[in-house]
């Protein structure tokens, strides 16, 4: 695991992990194929309430909670396996993001198709109003 900051003070981490290997790495990058990253294994967020974002993941995202550490909750969507989870910290004290420089402000998950995503933009708007 490699622990770094961005330009922007905001903590990334680059983790080796024997699972990820199953997508093959870019061959038009300056970094040999075998040793390029492929991927997000998974994310990490930091919420001062963790059941609003736990209902919202459970409930209109269909992720299920497959482990908790302490205030460390994991989810998982789907077949699972990387590029599928989600750990949220549940820390009171912690700071709301803002759109703007320096800040990640979402995460994308990957879709087969539009079809698939009219049925889940329907699908969040039923369960959200």
């Amino acid at each position: 695991m490699i622990t770094f900051h961005d330009p922007d003070g905001i903590a990334l981490e680059l983790v080796a992990h024997e699972g990820a290997d199953f997508r093959t790495g870019s061959e038009d990058g300056p970094v040999p194929s075998e040793h390029a990253i492929r991927g997000f294994y998974s994310v990490t967020i930091k919420v001062r309430n963790h059941a609003f974002t736990s209902t919202l993941l459970t409930e209109v995202m269909g992720f299920r909670l497959i482990e908790q550490k302490s205030e460390r909750y994991r989810y998982e969507v789907g077949e699972g396996g990387p590029g599928t989870m989600i750990d949220v910290i549940s820390q009171e004290d912690a700071r709301f993001g803002r759109n703007s420089i320096g800040t990640i402000h979402h995460i994308a998950w990957r879709i087969e198709n539009e079809d698939e995503l009219r049925n889940y933009d329907e699908d969040i708007l039923k369960k959200t109003g």
